[in-house]
């Protein structure tokens, strides 16, 4: 489908319903909000490459610093990690419990009825 021109996009929305003012004032906030969404991209990636930069200013200038901040970082993924397989042990371990529980829930269920 071809790109609609403001004035088509404005007649769509006066043909399915809206007055002309409230047909205009929504494609000028479609129009805006797509701007917007254009200058935080740009933003964005204007803010990953300053970050690139930093750090590597900081490995060629202060070595010894980025080496102890990129071994914390290294710990911290550590961490995170840990705390991920521990969460997921416990729920494996509270599925399994579950399970057993209505295992016997089940053969109960069974023996109450022969």
């Amino acid at each position: 489908m071809a790109k609609q021109t403001k004035a088509e996009r404005i007649e769509a929305k006066v043909a399915s319903g809206l007055s002309h003012i409230e047909a205009e004032i929504e494609v000028e906030q479609e129009d805006a909000a797509a701007r917007i969404t254009r200058l935080r991209q740009r933003q964005e990636k204007e803010d990953a490459k300053v970050r690139e930069i930093v750090v590597d200013l900081l490995e060629e200038e202060h070595s010894e610093v980025f080496e102890r901040l990129q071994a914390k970082a290294r710990e911290q993924l550590a961490d995170e990690a840990q705390r991920r397989r521990e969460r997921a042990k416990r729920a494996t371990r509270s599925s399994e419990s579950t399970a057993a529980v209505d295992d016997y829930a089940e053969r109960s269920t069974f023996s109450a009825e022969a």
